[in-house]
């Protein structure tokens, strides 16, 4: 249906001209013998659709998500060397922990969080 609207379409636009283009009869042939699944190509469509659907929400958010993913690691990055650095303590002898429980007080101490748990 798509292919008969197109040779349609190109055969009114030539109907009355004198003059044809260089490779018009080739174009018509082309079009008469090619056999296109509609299906086929509005799912064509569809996905090429979406995947410029999806390019566009990438780039809009890739450099903003970049600069917000920095921003959450350095936390991350601290709070991790705090509790490493709590673990060889405890590991040294130098703090005392007889217990996970005791470990990671001492951790959320060294982040300042609050250690009062009983609440």
């Amino acid at each position: 249906m798509i292919w008969l609207a197109l040779q349609r379409g190109i055969k009114c636009l030539f109907a009355d001209a004198t003059f044809k283009p260089e490779g018009y009869a080739n174009a018509m042939q082309f079009i008469d013998e090619t056999v296109v699944n509609e299906d086929e190509f509005l799912r064509y469509r569809i996905t090429e659709r979406f995947n410029q659907i999806l390019r566009d929400v990438y780039k809009e958010y890739a450099v903003k998500y970049a600069e917000s993913a920095a921003q959450r690691s350095a936390p991350m990055k601290d709070m991790a060397e705090g509790m490493l650095a709590v673990l060889y303590r405890i590991k040294s002898g130098e703090v005392r922990g007889d217990s996970v429980e005791d470990a990671v007080r001492l951790m959320a101490e060294k982040m300042a969080l609050k250690t009062d748990w009983s609440e």
